[in-house]
């Protein structure tokens, strides 16, 4: 927030007031807004709006904060316990609160022309929010939460020596193909132990969602999920539309490099284990050999695309933003994910020193540099809806 913020209801200073929040204590501050008198000619409606953004910013980034200490260590119970009571407890029950304020503000007509796309927002919302779904996104929350921890746990011998799944990735990259098909055959073995368990927790959340959007009207969960995310511009059958078109020119494209990789590899079958080796390098490219050389690269690298964008990233790995290294008990996958408070981003990858941890990382920054700025009031900077969902998650 900018210097000059007042605030119409007295508001903790940061995100921190709410690291060990309960629902009782976050409530009370929505109720108090809720009960601020509004109408649309008022000079009041702004401020009100600057203060829900910001209380939203607050609770959005100790419960982010929570995401990230979970993700990165999954193993540990004191984290576990603090992302669940965010996620499970605090973020669907809020979600009722932002229906709430968004009802209240619609209904004395304010309206401003650059902010047309969040009321919008707000409009969707109200429509499609039932009390009923609250106990059902905690739920899914729950279940989100137990894959991360199962997933995030799994590891395997590899010659002694205990390793992650990431961390076999360099080995599917190298010539000899029998190392290859070890390592993919160990990796993919770890999930299959896990199959039983892996596939009750997706029933559970599929059954869950197909709940969440009948009980709001929806045929199925694809066409609530678009509404819920807000996508005005385009339906499914536009995305429909694009995987017809991928379907059609970019299959057979990848077949025609799928049959050259298979003749370059002197193969009668091309097998998954086949598919990350480079055709031309006699030895697998090793751009890193630490996540602090391969920091120090990143910097150089933004720093030549453009001024800025490497100004914007060194100021991510000076404030400690970037948890990029592979270890047991961290969430597989990477994400970007948004600071609201600060008006920072925070990257998460699990890096091994491969090709592809360069542009994974660089897929993650081109989010991030649409997340750093200064910390300015409006509305739409809350916190993420329905839980903690990172803005680009890969599992």
């Amino acid at each position: 927030m900018t210097d000059t913020f007042v605030s119409m209801i007295a508001l903790p200073a940061s995100p921190e007031a709410f690291r060990d929040a309960t629902w009782a204590d976050v409530l009370p501050f929505y109720d108090a807004l809720a009960a601020l008198p509004l109408e649309a000619s008022s000079a009041a409606v702004e401020p009100w709006l600057a203060t829900w953004s910001r209380l939203d910013t607050l609770v959005g980034e100790a419960g982010t904060l929570a995401m990230i200490a979970y993700t990165g260590d999954t193993a540990n119970a004191a984290r576990e316990a603090a992302y669940l009571r965010f996620s499970m407890d605090i973020f669907p029950k809020l979600e009722e609160q932002q229906v709430r304020l968004a009802r209240k503000l619609l209904a004395v007509g304010w309206s401003r022309p650059d902010l047309e796309t969040t009321l919008q927002r707000f409009r969707t919302d109200i429509e499609i929010f039932r009390e009923a779904n609250v106990e059902r996104f905690s739920r899914i929350e729950e279940l989100s939460a137990g894959y991360q921890k199962l997933v995030g746990g799994l590891s395997v011998d590899w010659d002694g020596e205990a390793k992650t799944i990431p961390q076999l990735q360099p080995y599917l990259k190298v010539a000899d193909r029998a190392v290859r098909e070890r390592a993919f055959r160990l990796g993919a073995a770890a999930y299959l132990d896990k199959r039983d368990e892996l596939a009750e927790c997706f029933d559970r959340m599929y059954a869950l969602r197909v709940d969440v959007a009948r009980e709001a009207g929806f045929a199925d969960y694809q066409q609530y999920c678009f509404t819920a995310k807000h996508r005005f511009d385009y339906a499914p059958r536009d995305t429909e539309a694009f995987h017809d078109a991928v379907r059609q020119t970019v299959t057979p494209a990848v077949a025609q490099l799928m049959e050259h990789r298979r003749r370059s590899l002197g193969v009668e079958v091309l097998r998954p284990w086949d598919v990350s080796v480079d055709l031309d390098a006699k030895e697998p490219l090793r751009p890193f050999d630490t996540v602090e050389t391969f920091v120090g690269q990143a910097r150089h690298i933004f720093r030549r695309v453009d001024a800025e964008l490497g100004a914007q990233f060194a100021l991510m790995a000076d404030e400690q933003l970037l948890d990029l290294e592979s270890r047991p008990g961290k969430a597989p996958g990477g994400y970007c994910t948004d600071l609201a408070f600060r008006g920072r981003p925070f990257i998460f990858m699990n890096a091994v020193g491969v090709p592809d941890d360069v542009n994974t990382l660089v897929h993650e920054a081109g989010h991030s540099a649409s997340t750093i700025s200064p910390r300015t009031t409006c509305p739409t900077r809350g916190c993420a809806r329905r839980g903690t969902r990172p803005l680009n998650s890969r599992p």
